[in-house]
């Protein structure tokens, strides 16, 4: 699709957080997502002047639309913004997922805000009680944050230290898991081939016969 100045393009917010993004002529306010995302369309040409002055289409902050990212990205200029760009829900997935791989995106982060974007979805999955994060994550993210706050601009994180310990550290967990699944699997083969009580006899009792009377009586 060609981009013209006049093309409406639909804009996403994934985050909680509301953004104030500043047009050529006026001021577009998102609402912070509360499950399902906030949208709102403006003109390509404010697409342009909002990515000349703030991160927020390269950071994946603010996002467009799945089927048009590419056209819309290659019309700025951002070719290469499957390797730059971290959408919230990236984000998320790659804490969650114990992501080491996918966890050099974050160790490349050289900008506060970033950085800080990432460590609020890293607190925010740790006081989810139905996410479990990885030490090792946590370690990595807090170790850059603390590196960007200090001025190192290139990380001195070594990843391939992290991988092998965050390996040695799933190993146990594992082997636990399969541990209880096998012993879950013996008690129902047992159940399974135990013989069926034998059914209980019935017995009925005889009443008794009244005594013959006598002549007597």
């Amino acid at each position: 699709m060609n981009y013209k100045a006049d093309t409406p393009v639909k804009v996403f917010n994934h985050s909680i957080s509301s953004i104030n993004l500043p047009g050529q002529f006026r001021e577009y306010y998102l609402e912070g997502s509360r499950g399902v995302p906030t949208v709102l369309t403006m003109p390509f040409s404010d697409v342009e002047y909002i990515n000349s002055r703030t991160p927020v289409f390269r950071n994946g902050r603010v996002q467009f639309d799945e089927n048009e990212r590419d056209g819309i990205y290659h019309a700025l200029y951002l070719d290469n913004w499957k390797d730059t760009v971290l959408f919230d829900e990236e984000i998320d997935r790659i804490i969650r997922e114990n992501d080491m791989d996918a966890a050099a995106r974050f160790v490349k982060i050289a900008d506060v805000a970033e950085i800080h974007r990432v460590r609020s979805h890293m607190v925010a999955l740790q006081n989810d009680d139905g996410a479990e994060i990885s030490n090792r994550m946590i370690d990595i993210i807090n170790q850059r944050y603390d590196e960007i706050n200090r001025g190192v601009r290139n990380s001195e994180i070594n990843l391939g230290k992290a991988k092998e310990r965050a390996k040695q550290d799933e190993d146990p967990r594992i082997t636990a898991m399969m541990e209880q699944m096998a012993a879950l699997q013996a008690q129902l083969a047992a159940m399974q081939t135990a013989p069926a009580p034998a059914p209980k006899k019935q017995t009925t009792r005889k009443k008794a016969t009244p005594a013959a009377k006598t002549d007597a009586e």
